[in-house]
């Protein structure tokens, strides 16, 4: 077979050009408008799960501070403390991601204010 002369490498002299417009720094998103679905479902949902912990602590609160309660199996008094312990972690965590959404939703609505007419 005769070859008929054309190269199917590319040639190493030959460079395509860049067709860079903006640096990647300039390239953002434009602020939103409104909080996403998931993140407002989120928002109206925290009070309700804060309420609901916040009466479950209290009752185990209020049990621990039982003086009777420390008569109670070493294993049991441990296995309540520990609830007590991991729900008051679980509130403190739902109020800091609730104050964060509040904070995310004060901050849209004040950005979709300042760039309306």
């Amino acid at each position: 077979m005769a070859c008929s002369g054309i190269s199917l490498s590319p040639s190493p002299t030959r460079r395509l050009p860049t067709t860079r417009t903006r640096p990647p720094a300039e390239r953002t998103k434009p602020a939103p408008r409104k909080l996403s679905y998931r993140l407002q479902r989120e928002l109206d949902s925290l009070p309700s799960g804060i309420e609901q912990l916040e009466t479950r602590v209290g009752a185990l609160r209020s049990t621990v501070s039982d003086p009777a309660f420390y008569q109670r199996p070493h294993s049991d008094v441990q296995q309540q403390l520990a609830e007590l312990h991991d729900l008051e972690q679980q509130l403190e965590r739902a109020v800091e991601r609730w104050a964060e959404l509040e904070q995310l939703a004060n901050d849209v609505a004040g950005n979709s204010r300042s760039t309306e007419p």
